[in-house]
This record gives structure tokens, sequence and C-alpha cells, in this order.
């Protein structure tokens, strides 16, 4: 069963994100989707997150998916112009890697090539709309295509909006709809009841969306992702956990799992993002019961 199978399923979907290294050594990725594997429905494969220079997610999930796993391809916006993006869609497809994520991608000031020039000559509806024409038959310029790929086109949800901006978010949602998304993947969600409260607001539309449940390594990184990071926030009761916890790592575990079960009500899934702590997954998933 494909991705786009398990969408349409209505199943409560695994995913895990896996990085790619900062090289060409294999061993630590491969042995990360091996110890996951039949335990979840798909690898999302990260591109440059944060800017940090490392293997293409093209390399990458192709190299999972000959291994015999389902990949998800991620495309961001951030240091590709429109030819090289559509470029790589058509790439992916040939491939075999037909259920790809569009995103905006991070800024090459945050990361560990601060003096590269960024890009974003497409934004994340621009490319959205570019895959969409591709599947149509013809590129940005209204030029046809000799043969047109088909996707699974994921995008991106800030689940972390409040107020207006929630309301433009919702309004954001529903046309990425319009411009050929098949499913979401959101923000990290630590917060359940707001969570809840913006479902309410998104499931009218009936398309899958998959929230991301981020394991926190510590109270410093909560602490971090409160102050640095827009739209997530830490709630106190969790971090007040984790300060009266004595074994850190088996709070994270256990605070990971306790969101991933209360997320199973309110969304079709799950996207587990380890943040360097891809070991730890298959503990979370045996706290789920997964």
């Amino acid at each position: 069963m494909g991705f786009a199978d398990h969408l349409k399923s209505g199943e409560f979907l695994r995913i895990v994100e896996n990085q790619p290294p900062k090289g060409v050594d294999l061993e630590k990725f491969l042995g990360y989707a091996e110890a996951v594997r039949g335990r979840v429905d798909a690898i999302l494969v990260p591109e440059l997150q944060t800017s940090v220079m490392r293997l293409s997610s093209l390399s990458a999930s192709k190299v999972l998916l000959d291994k015999g796993f389902e990949a998800i391809h991620h495309t961001p916006c951030g240091h590709k112009n429109r030819i090289a993006l559509q470029s790589e869609l058509l790439g992916a497809f040939v491939l075999g890697l037909d259920t790809v994520w569009i995103t905006r991608g991070d800024s090459p000031n945050i990361g560990d090539n601060p003096d590269a020039k960024e890009v974003f000559d497409l934004g994340e509806n621009e490319l959205l709309a570019a895959a969409k024409h591709l599947q149509e038959g013809y590129d940005l310029a209204g030029n046809d295509l000799d043969g047109a790929p088909s996707f699974t086109i994921g995008a991106s949800f800030n689940a972390g909006a409040t107020g207006r901006d929630l309301e433009l978010e919702v309004l954001g949602v529903e046309k990425k709809i319009r411009l050929g998304t098949d499913y979401f993947i959101t923000s990290p969600i630590f917060d359940i009841d707001q969570f809840a409260e913006i479902m309410a607001k998104v499931q009218p539309f009936k398309v899958p969306v998959i929230a991301t449940v981020m394991i926190l390594k510590s109270i410093g990184m909560a602490r971090y992702i409160n102050k640095h990071i827009d739209g997530v926030m830490v709630p106190d009761a969790i971090i007040s956990r984790m300060m009266k916890e004595p074994d850190k790592e088996k709070a994270s575990i256990e605070i990971t799992a306790s969101l991933i079960r209360s997320l199973q009500t309110l969304c079709q899934g799950v996207c587990i993002q380890p943040i360097g702590w891809e070991a730890k997954v298959p503990h979370v998933l045996d706290a789920c019961g997964f």
C-alpha cells in the first residue's frame, strides 16, 4: 500500500523524520530507518533543514525507496529558482518518488553557510501551483511537457497561529487545497487543547492533517523554542513535568508518547521529529503501543 492509499484509508498514520547525513556515510541514516521498518507508514526526509548543508533529500529518499521504504521527498523553496525546483520535481517522479512535501524552507542566515544567497524565487503557494501545472502537462512558462508526472502533494500548516493569524492560516489552507494539496504536515504541536480548536476549523475541508510531534531533549530546548521559534509554544505544564522527573530522557519519551496518544482522535496521523534523537524513536513507538 502506497502513501496515497494510506491517506485515503483514513487510518492513523505514523511518519518519522530522518535527517540525511552531512556527508556520504549512510550507515546511521539507514540504521535509523531499519529500526522503524514495519512500524511507520513513511519516512520524511527533510531538505537542508535549518539551512544546514547536508546530503539532498532527493538522494537520501531514493536510497530509502530502493531499500523498500515509503519515502516522502521534501522540496522547499529557499535555495533554488523556479527552473531548478520544477526540474527537481520531475526528477523525483522519474526516480519513483511520487510523494512530496512542499514548504517555504529556511533562510540561509540561520544555517552553517550564513553568507549563502537565499533564493525564494517561488513562495510555497507558487511552488504548489507549479506542481499542479506539471501534473497537467505544462511548466510555469506554459511549455508543454513530454509526459506529465503524478504526485501526492503535501504542504505546511502553521498550527500555532492564533487570533487573526489563525483565520488567515485557515484561508491559506483552503487556498493550498485548491492548488492541489493532498495532505498537510503541521508545525510542532505541544498544546493539545489549542490544536483541537484549530482542527475544528480545518476539518470541514476533509483533507488529511498530520501533526508534527517534536521530541524535547531538555528543559533548555523547551525554553529556547518558546523564546525563538515563532508559532510553537511548549506549555508550562510540560516544562514543569520535565523539571520534576529525575530521568529526563525517559520523561521526554513519555511526554512525546502522551502527545501522540492525545492526537489520535484529532487528526489523521503524526510526524515524529527527533531533532538528532532518531535513536529514541523506537522507544517512543513502544510507549505508544505501535
